[in-house]
């Protein structure tokens, strides 16, 4: 994607790799990368949530559904069960 932007213009991307990965390891990564510290500073699912609102989105947007995705994502999630 990066290499070739315009192919993936309008679109939504997965991005995935072949492992699970979590926010405070890819700082870590980063920090390593670019020599200087960056740090992941966690968010509550509410925390988001009211961040989500607070950028303009229907609260609809920011339910609890939307809370519960950030935080397994968080954790390093890779396949969710979505009903």
């Amino acid at each position: 994607m990066a290499a070739a932007p315009a192919g993936h213009a309008e679109r939504t991307s997965l991005l995935t790799g072949p492992g699970p990965v979590a926010h405070a390891d890819v700082a870590a990564e980063l920090t390593r990368a670019l020599g200087r510290a960056i740090a992941y500073r966690g968010v509550t699912p509410d925390g988001h949530g009211e961040g989500m609102i607070e950028a303009g989105l229907p609260e609809q947007v920011a339910g609890l559904q939307r809370a519960q995705l950030f935080w397994l994502l968080a954790r390093g999630r890779r396949r969710l069960a979505l009903r």
